[in-house]
């Protein structure tokens, strides 16, 4: 499966992500983001793009204002 072969709108659990993987994945999220985050992650948001606004939202929030 390349990347570009995922539905950015297809809920993860379609796609074969279960619960176990998907701590695995919030711990990769977490590393890289160096925010803490639920266990719930990707039940709370499903999907690709629902994923990439949260956690663009979250690291916005966590950074400080480069505006004077």
């Amino acid at each position: 499966c390349e990347p570009h072969d995922i539905n950015c709108d297809e809920d993860f659990v379609s796609i074969g992500i279960d619960s176990l993987l998907s701590i695995e994945i919030r711990r990769k999220v977490q590393n890289a983001v160096g925010l803490t985050v639920p266990y719930s992650l990707l039940f709370d948001y499903p999907t690709v793009n629902s994923l990439t606004d949260h956690l663009l939202s979250l690291t916005q929030q966590a950074s400080p204002s480069t505006s004077e």
